[in-house]
């Protein structure tokens, strides 16, 4: 039987599926009879979805509540049903609804990985060959001692090969990070192509580390989720301190070479005006390349993700960060 994925789900749909468990909040006691209810919210690869457990004075729905947490896999029998424009799903053990936890299950079902995304049109094998070819032409010997320093280490790789760049926006997969920092590099380049004067080296490296931060922002289990450095610090500020600290380790730095890759790393978020958690306004040329860069490939993804899945018969979708996008 095929997968009933939360993107497909309509109103009046019977849902008996695995999810993931976001988070969930705890019972609550009816107004006007005896029996408490509870919400959570739920996600799998393509998407998220409330849920909410009606239970009866006869049900220990404070059991039922105990008996999963954040990131574990439940299986969901309810009904989708809408209200003011928004999906959830009700379960009612009187009409056979259940949420049990369940330990066998298939990873890809809650995280896609890049080779899932067919409509990008690349894996992550040559997504890795491309990023090691543009690592290695950058010329600067101090650039290319703290790449090495950086991706030659063979745990942090590992670790970056596999984060996401973001819990839902763009890139939201195994490999997302490495994708979306590979194509961040590569409109650097083209801007360098364009605009001989400005540090090509200085703007691949910074684009190559700009958002390496996001190693520790995210955690990813069975979904993505922010961590508490994540949540108390951010990856602007993670990241700077961690290309701060390579470039302190290697002997012979410059030390204005490394503000300047700090100051990368802390502006490329744009000028503060934009409020999306910039450190400064951007002071340097390979800043704004960066900067630019990392918004145009973040953007872009966000729109073809948005017209490849949009399920509509209409010639227009409306999305309130996007307004109107065609999808013609």
């Amino acid at each position: 039987m095929a997968r009933k994925n939360i993107k497909d789900l309509k109103e009046g749909d019977l849902v008996n599926e695995q999810y993931s468990v976001k988070f969930k909040k705890p019972p609550n006691t009816y107004k006007n009879k005896a029996g408490k209810w509870f919400e959570a919210r739920v996600a799998d690869a393509t998407g998220e979805i409330s849920v909410k457990y009606w239970g009866r004075a006869s049900e220990d729905v404070d059991a039922i509540y105990e008996s999963f947490n954040k990131g574990d896999v439940v299986r969901i029998r309810g009904n989708v049903t809408s209200y003011n424009n928004q999906l959830s799903i009700n379960v009612d053990s009187v009409s056979g609804g259940i949420i049990e936890k369940e330990n066998i299950y298939n990873i890809r079902d809650f995280i896609q990985t890049v080779d899932d995304v067919e409509w990008l049109g690349e894996g992550h094998e040559e997504i890795e060959r491309e990023f090691r070819a543009v690592m290695e032409s950058v010329r600067d010997s101090n650039l290319k001692a703290l790449l090495s320093a950086f991706f030659d280490d063979e745990e942090f790789w590992r670790e970056f090969r596999s984060a996401p760049a973001s819990m839902k926006r763009h890139s939201a997969f195994v490999h997302g990070l490495m994708q979306h920092t590979l194509n961040v590099a590569k409109i650097c380049d083209t801007v360098a192509n364009r605009y001989p004067a400005l540090d090509r080296d200085l703007a691949i490296t910074g684009a190559l580390l700009h958002d390496i931060g996001k190693m520790e922002e995210f955690t990813m289990g069975t979904n993505i989720d922010m961590s508490v450095d994540g949540e108390l610090l951010g990856h602007v500020f993670i990241g700077a301190e961690m290309v701060d600290e390579k470039c302190r380790s290697i002997d012979g730095f410059p030390d204005l070479l490394r503000k300047k890759l700090v100051h990368i790393v802390l502006t490329h978020h744009g000028p503060l005006e934009n409020g999306w958690g910039s450190a400064k306004d951007p002071a340097l040329p390979e800043a704004a390349a960066v900067f630019l860069a990392d918004h145009t490939d973040s953007q872009v993804f966000q729109y073809l993700k948005l017209k490849h899945e949009a399920n509509t018969e209409d010639d227009w979708l409306y999305v309130r960060n996007f307004g109107h996008v065609f999808l013609k």
